[in-house]
């Protein structure tokens, strides 16, 4: 089971890309695959895609959820299941380029490490080639630590959980998914911090699809701001790490409280808790992150603009806020 990968799949509603991102999934030049699809209440046709799947492919397991749970518990319930000794995800409206597991899994075995990081790429379709070998890629390797400092910065390393292969070891009964949105964010820190080593190849194996019905694109979905109770988390689980830990924390706070901010000036939310929650993490954090080197520029730009009055930020992060949607 060395070389088996479980490779687990959410699916609502997914009946538009569903078929592209199975073909992805199951012709990797890597073939010793478990994939777990998981219907999560869907009332389209994603119910008999993943059948016919099933049937022509034994690789393919199906998990049908009891209504529509979200992608947190569907992602759980896979977990549950996993048979391979290796763990990776992948979101029914994206890709993988042919070579991904193949070279995640070389990648992550070379450098004696628990996580394997590839690039990814957005994209409105998928293109037409993509290369079956990543070529000469540069590869990587960082301690647990810095790669959780480096994803709460936002420099190299993001926050999603696609686009990377875990050793199964990692997801024990302590490690899942928590019923929030922002759902990667929330984990994949917790996720670094348990690495001894994290190994960053330089290839595309990712292929991220932007659409009109991302959740990202609704201001009126459920748990649309969740990334602030998520930033919560963050502080309270780092409060006793180092300082470059801590640091990356408050940056990473402190950028996710300006995006909010700009989002509901710019759209004439009514918010106001969560408003004066945003501008108390502004007020204790931006100083710190103006005087932290390895933050991001535009996060050390906004702590700079932090100190502004109200009035004036307001004004400049509506221009943002209008933007970013």
């Amino acid at each position: 089971m060395d070389n088996l990968i479980s490779v687990i799949i959410p699916a609502h509603n997914a009946e538009a890309f569903l078929p592209e991102c199975l073909d992805s999934v199951l012709g990797q030049t890597h073939s010793s695959l478990q994939v777990i699809a998981v219907n999560d209440g869907s009332t389209d046709s994603t119910p008999s895609i993943l059948a016919s799947y099933a049937a022509r492919d034994p690789r393919v397991e199906v998990i049908t959820m009891p209504g529509c749970r979200g992608v947190s518990a569907a992602r759980n319930a896979a977990i549950d299941q996993i048979k391979g000794s290796w763990v990776t995800f992948v979101d029914a409206d994206d890709a993988l380029a042919p070579h991904a597991l193949e070279s995640l899994l070389k990648t992550v075995r070379r450098g004696d490490a628990d996580i394997a990081v590839g690039h990814h790429v957005r994209v409105d379709k998928l293109p037409s080639f993509m290369p079956l070998s990543p070529g000469r890629s540069k590869v990587s390797l960082m301690s647990g630590e810095t790669a959780m400092v480096r994803c709460l910065h936002q420099t190299e390393l993001d926050g999603s959980v696609w686009g990377k292969l875990y050793t199964a070891s990692l997801f024990d009964r302590k490690v899942r998914f928590r019923d929030t949105r922002f759902e990667d964010l929330d984990i994949i820190y917790r996720l670094y911090d348990r690495c001894r080593r994290v190994c960053m190849l330089r290839a595309t194996v990712y292929y991220y699809r932007r659409h009109e019905n991302s959740f990202i694109s609704d201001m009126k979905a459920p748990g649309r701001f969740d990334v602030i109770n998520v930033c919560a988390s963050i502080l309270h689980y780092t409060q006793l790490y180092s300082r470059r830990v801590k640091r990356a924390a408050y940056a990473r706070t402190l950028a996710a409280s300006m995006n909010v901010l700009g989002l509901i000036w710019a759209h004439g939310l009514e918010e106001p808790e969560l408003e004066a929650q945003c501008l108390k993490y502004l007020k204790l954090y931006r100083g710190t992150v103006l005087m932290t080197r390895a933050a991001r520029r535009r996060d050390r730009i906004g702590a700079l603009a932090a100190h502004m009055p109200v009035v004036i930020l307001r004004r400049l992060l509506r221009r943002r806020g209008r933007k970013t949607v």
